[in-house]
């Protein structure tokens, strides 16, 4: 498994070269892909998730990841009902066991990698955003966003309060860096990300 992680991996980073800091700001357009692990991170009972989604819309859009919004979802059990995944770029991925799911979501983030990658030819900006209870005890996961990051994806995280705090950005926890970390719930509420500033103070 890791051998074929890293030989897709290595084929994202060889696909194209791109420096996203000779490109005015103004220029680049966002595209952000969530994979949510809902077993890790609950939907709260009640919470309309079309609130939730709007949520994590509106928080990434205050600190200029104004793009399009695609969510991926993996866990035992599907939390609401197809029409709704239709409506809002939102997908459901069923998983057996805990191990299945990390090596599925792993596979889903480099598929969406190369597919996204032709958006570079029109200085278009790509993100992947982690949300789960502890990115860092997956070595496999770790080691796939470094090779994204390497090749100018961002890589965005949405964690427990445990891991969120340890990721400061001198801690070096991670071999990439990371411009903004979310505490999960404060995510899904719309709040501001512990790490990372908001890049427009008026949204």
């Amino acid at each position: 498994m890791s051998g074929e992680s890293k030989s897709v991996a290595g084929t994202v980073s060889g696909e194209f070269e791109y420096d996203a800091e000779t490109l005015p700001y103004s220029k680049i357009t966002k595209s952000t892909c969530v994979f949510w692990d809902v077993d890790d991170c609950p939907i709260p009972n009640g919470v309309d998730f079309n609130l939730i989604y709007q949520n994590i819309k509106s928080a990434l859009a205050n600190n200029g990841y104004d793009g399009s919004l695609e969510i991926k979802l993996y866990g035992e059990k599907k939390p609401f009902s197809d029409d709704l995944m239709l409506d809002n770029e939102i997908t459901f991925v069923h998983k057996a066991t805990k191990n299945v799911l990390a090596r599925v979501m792993l596979l889903d983030i480099l598929a969406w990698a190369l597919d996204n990658t032709t958006a570079y030819t029109s200085y278009q900006k790509s993100y992947v955003m982690v949300m789960s209870q502890d990115v860092i005890s997956d070595n496999m996961l770790v080691d796939t966003l470094d090779h994204l990051y390497s090749s100018s994806f961002d890589i965005l995280l949405a964690q427990s309060v445990e891991v969120a705090t340890t990721l400061q950005p001198k801690s070096r926890v991670l071999p990439f860096k990371v411009p903004s970390v979310w505490i999960w719930t404060s995510l899904i509420a719309g709040g501001e990300p512990i790490i990372g500033q908001r890049r427009f103070s008026g949204s």
